[in-house]
């Protein structure tokens, strides 16, 4: 079975920051089926999760906005994978 895009980050994340996506996870979870299609929730293809930064990730995952922590705090998290991961390319 492949990950889903939440599993696929949160192994991947800081454990304060994969705490908070399993927050987000969680708010998303109980909205209802129409809302939470922009929820951390699709399933992200094998070779995806090799290929894909985590800021990639992060940036198609779900509407920030609409997260408990908002998208001030979903920026700076993207922000810094984003700028490590083109550091080492």
């Amino acid at each position: 079975m492949l990950p889903t895009q939440y599993e696929w980050l949160k192994l991947r994340l800081e454990p304060l920051e994969a705490l908070e996506l399993t927050r987000a996870h969680d708010a998303f979870m109980t909205q209802p089926w129409t809302e939470m299609i922009h929820g951390p929730l699709f399933w992200a293809d094998e070779a995806d999760c090799r290929e894909q930064t985590i800021a990639g990730h992060l940036l198609h995952g779900f509407v920030w906005r609409e997260s408990p922590q908002g998208k001030d705090y979903w920026q700076a998290v993207h922000d810094k994978y984003a700028a490590t991961e083109s550091k080492g390319k």
